[in-house]
């Protein structure tokens, strides 16, 4: 019985913690999502609530930068035009702080899991 009970915990708490994640790359935290966003683009991440380039939000409809994979938003023009300087640098460092982010996530996620099925069957 007391397995029954950590396996759904386990399955609740990933539903629970799947999609959280709050930092300057795209968690849903201050701000404007990118999903939000009324102008039927494809979004790079639907859930980017500040400026790639120095963390600012909100982010802003008008100021936005197409890749081949979605539009990437920005809080201010200054911003945009750096990304701009070097889009290819701009966009693979932006692409590996989101990589590296959900994988903290994940293992915050994974560990958080643990710790309530070891709760569990501790019969706490």
């Amino acid at each position: 019985m007391k397995t029954w009970k950590a396996v759904v915990l386990m399955i609740v708490l990933l539903f629970a913690f799947a999609g959280c994640g709050n930092d300057s790359v795209g968690g849903a935290e201050t701000g404007n999502m990118a999903g939000q966003i009324e102008d039927e683009a494809n979004k790079f991440n639907p859930r980017q609530t500040k400026c790639p380039v120095c963390g600012g939000a909100p982010i802003k409809a008008e100021f936005y930068y197409d890749t081949n994979r979605g539009r990437i938003y920005f809080d201010k023009e200054e911003c945009l035009n750096k990304f701009k300087q070097n889009p290819e640098e701009s966009l693979r460092a932006y692409t590996d702080k989101l990589m590296q982010k959900r994988m903290q996530e994940e293992r915050q996620m994974r560990q958080r899991m643990r710790e309530e099925a070891q709760k569990m069957q501790q019969g706490g």
